[in-house]
């Protein structure tokens, strides 16, 4: 039963004593009369009773502490995930609430920590820094260490944000050539990969040789292959410090991708280039797996072949460089995913097969009922080697000076 006791003379002398859920005594103070302490410790005592009670202390935590020492170690997240949770947190919430106890944390002040994230970075970085911050309290109400949480709803009223993310786009095979002739020749293959198997940015330069079935072509038979992208190891993943290792691709299933003939006989080419002890195909030159960054900065190959360059004088041994136009300004790696499935449903293969190859789910009941089928397999194989030998013949026929210009914009 609580019970209320006057303590010295100031304007809130009353303190008031009432029973935990253990059955030990706890006690608060700072109250001006003892009608106000009584109801307090009345009230405490009624939700220990129907089991709500919540003892504001257990979050007296600080956030980094909560995050760094509790509720990171106790997500089960991929290398990749977890890279971008401790980046997000450095980057926005540590500078900001780290050194704030968890229950001190308001939720106006949060609303306008929001307010300003999202005038300031992009609606992605938004949406990814406000959602672990919303993960965060919803589990240390579920721990009880919170009554409730502090973030606002993912849902809110008033203006509608604009979406300014970035869609992915398509782009034709005289597209994707005219970059990848502008390449070196290690990436231009990369590119050819990529546009012809659908593969993910992580897959595509973690493809490896030990994984890789190639037969040449024989007694009227067209070359052939398959590489399988490993459940475990299919795919690299590069951390926040830049690190590298192998892991499992984006899902967690593995899957085989068969490749059209002509894609078959450029990589029996392409591992002629390079020793037979050299198990990755695409390296930088310390022979390690690539960096993303090599295709994102302006200054990279990607970048300078996709957007083109400035006319640039004869200079401290470089020679002139004529100005090249941008053939698709813009555009990213993995604009060739998107593509690779685009071709494949401009060429009426069945969403299942196509999902079966990209590694996606297929949605609904048909991805339950419907499966794809040898047939459905060679449909693939046909129109992709179709689809690059139309492509020959047509620029057998074509002006050298006839590049696309889809997207482009003077560089």
């Amino acid at each position: 039963m609580a019970y209320a006791e006057k303590r010295g003379r100031g304007e809130y002398p009353w303190r008031v004593k009432y029973k935990l859920p253990d059955g030990s005594e706890t006690s608060a103070s700072g109250f001006r009369t003892k009608n106000d302490a009584l109801k307090h410790g009345r009230d405490q005592e009624a939700d220990v009773r129907a089991g709500r009670y919540h003892d504001r202390s257990r979050g007296d935590i600080p956030l980094d502490d909560y995050f760094w020492s509790t509720w990171l170690p106790a997500q089960r997240l991929s290398d990749k995930s977890k890279a971008n949770r401790k980046g997000e947190y450095r980057a926005h919430i540590g500078p900001r609430w780290g050194k704030r106890p968890l229950n001190e944390l308001e939720p106006f002040e949060i609303q306008k920590f929001e307010n300003e994230l999202r005038a300031a970075r992009s609606k992605s970085t938004a949406d990814n820094v406000m959602e672990l911050l919303r993960f965060m309290c919803e589990d240390a109400v579920f721990a009880g260490m919170l009554k409730s949480s502090p973030v606002p709803p993912k849902r809110r009223r008033g203006q509608k944000e604009p979406d300014t993310s970035r869609k992915g786009v398509a782009v034709d095979l005289a597209t994707v050539e005219a970059i990848r002739a502008r390449l070196p020749a290690s990436e231009a293959m990369l590119a050819l990969v990529a546009a012809f198997t659908g593969m993910r940015w992580g897959e595509a330069i973690g493809v490896r040789r030990s994984f890789l079935t190639l037969t040449a072509a024989a007694d009227g038979k067209p070359a052939a292959g398959y590489y399988v992208i490993d459940k475990d190891i299919g795919a690299v993943h590069e951390d926040e410090r830049g690190r590298r290792d192998f892991g499992p691709p984006k899902g967690g299933k593995g899957r085989a991708v068969e490749l059209p003939p002509f894609l078959a006989e450029a990589l029996l080419a392409f591992l002629e280039t390079f020793p037979k002890s050299r198990d990755l195909l695409f390296v930088n030159r310390a022979l390690e797996p690539l960096r993303r960054s090599g295709f994102s900065k302006e200054s990279t190959p990607w970048r300078r072949a996709c957007d083109g360059w400035a006319a640039r004088d004869a200079v401290q041994g470089h020679p002139a460089l004529l100005e090249a136009p941008a053939i698709h300004a813009g555009l990213h790696f993995h604009d060739l995913r998107h593509t690779h499935k685009t071709w494949l449903a401009d060429d009426g293969i069945p969403p299942v097969a196509r999902d079966e190859r990209l590694g996606h789910v297929t949605p609904g009941m048909d991805g339950v009922y419907i499966h794809a089928t040898p047939a459905m397999r060679r449909r693939v194989l046909a129109a992709l080697q179709r689809r690059w030998e139309t492509f020959q013949r047509e620029s057998q026929k074509r002006s050298p000076m006839d590049l696309p210009k889809s997207g482009s914009r003077a560089a």
